[in-house]
């Protein structure tokens, strides 16, 4: 009886061994598992920040050639506001110099 319980004590130990093996296997399985999948993700990540710079960098210079091009549109604005000033007043001085003339051959 002691020889049959000191091979049934072997036997269940090493079938315990055996698990353990087994159970270290497969978490090590999983865990290259997830390493690859981690891998892959952050390969996948950068790339979309990449590209999300690229596309944000693009909208922004759109965004400064559209500011660019209003700003020369209003620089023409006021420069020809600035030319129309300076003709009205222009204008304004002639058409006092020809009052004055007219109201000094009135009075006369």
């Amino acid at each position: 009886m002691d020889i049959k319980f000191t091979i049934g004590a072997i036997i269940t130990v090493c079938l315990q061994m055996f698990a353990a093996v087994w159970y270290i296997a497969q978490t090590d399985a999983v865990i290259e598992d997830l390493n690859t999948t981690v891998a892959e993700m952050s390969s996948t990540i950068a790339i979309e920040d990449n590209v999300n710079l690229k596309r944000d960098v693009q909208s922004n210079k759109d965004n400064i050639v559209g500011l660019h091009s209003d700003l020369s549109a209003m620089s023409r604005h006021v420069t020809k506001g600035i030319g129309d000033y300076q003709d009205i007043s222009r204008r304004i001085s002639i058409m006092e110099v020809e009052y004055r003339y007219m109201q000094k051959e009135l009075n006369k």
